[in-house]
């Protein structure tokens, strides 16, 4: 017999005793109290048999997953330092706030870790950083590669007394720096916004100068250039001395000297842009002859091919598109340049400027450019020799072929907007070309070597050197571009494409 049944009988025994009350008192009594009889048995069952369990005690928490972030860091100079910090979760990915957390690096000899997650820079390599909170822990990737140590070295084993180089990755420089000294007797030690001769790195500079003026409709790039009598005109009215030395040169366009497709070949008729002295004495007039007089010269000269035949490296292209330059823009070549190039990026003007060709009249931030040898000094042949780097040549001469100084800096900029090298020299890039794009230029001259390179990944890079190898050996950027790419190997997202494709003097 259940509960609520001997309730019930137990109460119609006693109901002999209500007698004397009303019914509906009786009534309500036995109401009363089968409904908490009712209650308590359904309370007796809930918690009565063989399914039946006691409340249970929370498990204590424990931290299950540790999390890093960022999970990966590159440093690009010794004593950089990178902030890491870490989420701990409990065993339901609840986030423990106020875990106590350990911190461990697998290599301190590359990088070192406090016990707050500051990671500092130590040397060359990777090493994992990890968090631990009780039994769980997380890692964080971090990637040393000290370019300053890699210049450094590098200009020590081959004896460059001043070196500058600056590499960006999207956008941003992560690592500028200079090495060396700015004099001869190595005294003074190199100043860090130290400003270089460029040599050939300035042709892109002209390019872009260009095509610039032709997206602004002030000239086209099939535009004849000179004016020789043709029926369509030319863009230079420059008289050839003594005459014209090839009809052909009626035929060479703006895009013929932007691709070095003018028609003159350097390696059968030499540099003609070098020969100021010969100019000179050929015109009968002072030395150095300046550019008009020498493109007067050349004019008379024989081409080595028709244009746009072959590509043959010329610095006479770029001598003559620096003048174009000047006569469309009515503008000087320095002033255009700064307005619509540099200025546009943000570069200040003492950043890019024009070289000259003696020391006493060079910018307080140029160093001393070493080279070997004597020449007769352009402006005085009858005089002393001089030093190559200081009058072998006429420097302002050469402001749109090779003449122009600049900071690494600078050609950061021109490069993370501006294509370098190849047919689309100069034009504007699109961003993000991806891995297999990229291209350089390179500049050579006596105390001069240098080296501007682009990636479709982000990375750009930019080498200044005050001297260049003897000729038999390989150029020093060509050395130094394949231990920094070595180095940028080692960097996540900056892996080596299979090859480069550059253009710069030999």
């Amino acid at each position: 017999m259940d509960e609520v049944s001997i309730i019930w009988i137990d109460l119609a025994k006693r109901s002999i005793h209500l007698r004397g009350a009303s019914a509906m008192a009786v009534r309500h009594l036995k109401i009363t109290v089968l409904v908490a009889a009712i209650l308590g048995g359904i309370t007796s069952v809930s918690g009565c048999g063989d399914a039946a369990t006691e409340p249970q005690t929370p498990a204590p928490r424990q931290p299950a997953t540790v999390t890093v972030s960022p999970a990966t860091a590159q440093l690009a100079v010794l004593g950089a330092t990178v902030q890491l910090t870490a989420r701990v979760r409990d065993q339901n990915g609840q986030t423990m706030a106020g875990a106590t957390l350990t911190w461990a690096s697998s290599d301190t000899a590359v990088a070192t870790v406090s016990s707050a997650g500051l990671v500092t820079a130590a040397g060359n390599g990777k090493a994992t950083i990890t968090a631990g909170a009780g039994p769980a822990s997380g890692t964080a990737m971090v990637t040393v590669v000290d370019f300053t140590a890699l210049l450094r070295g590098f200009a020590d084993r081959h004896g460059i007394g001043a070196a500058a180089l600056g590499v960006m990755k999207n956008g941003e420089i992560v690592s500028e720096h200079a090495v060396g000294s700015m004099d001869a007797q190595r005294k003074v030690p190199i100043r860090q916004d130290v400003v270089m001769r460029l040599a050939s790195v300035s042709k892109p500079i002209t390019a872009a100068a260009i095509r610039t003026l032709a997206n602004d409709g002030k000239l086209a790039l099939d535009d004849r250039v000179f004016e020789l009598g043709q029926g369509d005109g030319g863009l230079l009215e420059l008289e050839p001395f003594p005459q014209v030395g090839d009809s052909r040169l009626a035929d060479v366009t703006v895009l013929h000297l932007l691709q070095h497709r003018g028609g003159w070949d350097r390696g059968t008729a030499g540099d003609l842009t070098y020969r100021e002295i010969e100019i000179a004495q050929a015109m009968s007039i002072s030395s150095p002859p300046g550019r008009d007089n020498t493109v007067r010269y050349i004019l008379g000269q024989p081409l080595q091919f028709a244009p746009g035949s072959q590509r043959v490296y010329s610095n006479i292209g770029y001598l003559v598109l620096g003048l174009i330059v000047e006569e469309v823009s009515g503008q000087d070549y320095m002033t255009y340049v700064h307005e619509n190039i540099f200025l546009p990026l943000g570069v200040p003007a003492g950043d890019v400027i024009q070289g000259r060709t003696f020391a006493a009249d060079r910018s307080a931030r140029e160093p001393w450019y070493d080279a070997e040898g004597s020449a007769r000094n352009v402006y005085d042949p009858s005089g002393p020799r001089v030093r190559w780097p200081d009058g072998g040549w006429d420097h302002e001469a050469r402001i749109a072929q090779g003449g122009l100084v600049a900071s690494t800096r600078a050609i950061l900029a021109f490069l993370d907007v501006y294509q370098v090298a190849g047919d689309d020299i100069g034009s504007r890039r699109q961003g993000m070309e991806g891995d297999r794009w990229w291209w350089y230029h390179t500049g050579s001259l006596p105390g001069t070597n240098t080296l501007a390179l682009q990636r479709g990944n982000g990375i750009n890079y930019v080498v200044l050197f005050n001297r260049r190898a003897p000729r038999e050996n390989r150029s020093y950027v060509e050395l130094f571009r394949e231990a920094m790419e070595e180095q940028l190997a080692n960097l996540a997202g900056m892996a080596t494409p299979d090859a480069a494709t550059g253009w710069g003097p030999r």
